[in-house]
Order: C-alpha cells, then structure tokens, then sequence
C-alpha cells in the first residue's frame, strides 16, 4: 500500500482525505483519522465507483460522503483493458483483496460506469473460482448502480465513440484496431470479455440495482442494457431503471444532476443507506 495521502475539500465544504490503495484503487473518506479507516474504520458502508481512466466519474464520490459512506474509486486504463491478464484481471484481484482484508465493511454498494461491467465479471469470475473466500463479500452487497452500462459485445463500436466524441477518423481507426485485436488476440484477451459478459449477465449478486441509461448512448446502448434487466429480472433481482432522453455516454449526472441524485437517493433511501435525509428534499 503507498503511504501518500491527500486532503481536500469538496464543494459541499466536506473535508476529506484519499489514500493511494493500490495503483488503481483510491480510497476516499470524510474520517478523521487514517489509523481508524485503515483499521477498522467507524463507518460499515463504503461504495465502490468502478470506470475507466477516460470516465470523469469523480464529481460521484461526494454524493456518498454526504451520506456517511467511504469511497474506494477504482479505475482501469484502455492498456490493461486490451490486455485481461496483466492488466484488469490483475485490478480484479486487488479489489477482492481489498473486501476480504477490509471486513469492517458490511454494507458494500457497487458503482460501475461504462465498461465497468466488464470489469465486475472478472471480479465475479475471481470470485467464483474461490467461493470458500468470497462469498462473505457477496452478502456483504447490499445494492448496484450500474451508470450508462457497456458490454463488451459493443466494444469496437462503443469505445471508439467513447474515446474521441469529436473525431470521426480517430474513431475509425480505433475501431479497426479493436476488431483486429479481438479477432488476433483470443486467447490473451476475447475469451476473457466474452467470459466475463456471460457472468455479468447471470450475476451471482441478486442485490437490488438502480441502471441510468441514455436513448441516445452509442456505448452502452438502451437494447444492451434491457437485456442486462431481464437476464437479472429472470434471476430475482429487484431492480430499478432510470432512462434519460438525451444524454451522452456517462454524462447523465452532468445533463441531467437533479434527475440523477434525486433517483440515486430514492434507491438509497429503499436500502436504508441514507444518513443525511434532509438531502432528499433538496430534488
């Protein structure tokens, strides 16, 4: 674990403190004390913002500070994306460390945008590989919000968009290399994201979950999503959806930031996670 910290403040005048977990692993608390955090922490909740380095998702983590939650942001780049085993497999497997070390947390809530859903299928493949040491984190879910959801079968058309908004050609030659890299590269990387989407969509976790979609999504599309909802709704779980009309690839919040809190609340607020409950009536 590195040892440096920082303190900041949020706009909401939060005064907080990040850790440095792991190269992609950033702990986040309002505590006052390291020693307590690291410890044993007196907060038992703690949210996990899972994304990509090329997702903003940080203006995120105050909305769960407010509500007595520690944060852990845990991002992965394009690099270890291409590459599962020496890269997000890798990451996957720090993040199961960090719930198995970390057992004072017993209420976990998942946050995963974009192509984080990739990313928790390789945690659940880890996961499954060894129930005897995971299945306390498991029961430890108690809720998932899945923001603007991809699968990886829309990969070479998604990402591309994702990553260059505005350039049509360097979206044309991203997408190119991506199908030549899944086609060429299978064994090394495939046969992980196909593996990985099969067990995201029959999800051990049959905790509630809240989606934010867009119509208008290139990346994760409003039909993928669907199809996520009633692979889970087939399972049990109970889940909640929220579709916005016109939004780009994770940037509901930012379009659309009374709509978003007020059904991230709402969701809260059914799982009994809401500390602060006067916040509610501010949307």
């Amino acid at each position: 674990m590195s040892d440096g910290s920082i303190a900041f403040k949020l706009r909401s005048e939060i005064s907080i403190k990040s850790l440095d977990y792991s190269i992609n692993c950033i702990l986040i608390s309002n505590n006052d004390s390291w020693e307590d955090v690291i410890t044993y922490s007196c907060q038992n909740k703690i949210d996990f913002l899972c994304k990509t380095t090329i997702v903003k998702a940080e203006t995120r983590f105050d909305l769960y500070l407010e509500q007595g939650f520690d944060v852990v942001i845990v991002s992965i780049t394009p690099w270890q994306l291409l590459w599962p085993t020496k890269g997000s497999r890798l990451v996957a497997a720090d993040l199961i460390e960090f719930l198995i070390k970390h057992q004072n947390y017993q209420q976990i809530l998942l946050h995963g945008f974009s192509v984080a859903g990739y990313m928790w299928g390789e945690v659940l493949d880890l996961m499954q590989n060894d129930p005897k040491k995971c299945n306390n984190i498991i029961d430890r879910i108690v809720g998932q919000v899945w923001d603007s959801l991809a699968d990886v079968s829309e990969l070479t058309i998604g990402a591309p968009r994702a990553m260059f908004p505005r350039n049509e050609m360097l979206q044309n030659m991203c997408q190119k290399y991506l199908e030549y890299h899944m086609k060429t590269f299978y064994k090394p990387s495939t046969q992980y994201y196909i593996r990985s989407s099969q067990l995201f969509h029959t999800n051990l976790v049959h905790s509630p979950a809240l989606f934010f979609i867009s119509k208008t999504d290139p990346v994760g599309s409003l039909t993928s999503n669907l199809r996520v909802k009633e692979s889970w709704d087939s399972l049990g779980v109970k889940i909640y959806v929220k579709i916005f009309e016109n939004s780009p690839h994770v940037e509901h919040y930012r379009k659309y930031p009374k709509e978003y809190v007020a059904e991230l609340y709402a969701f809260l607020n059914k799982l009994n996670l809401m500390q602060n409950k006067k916040k509610m009536a501010q949307f």
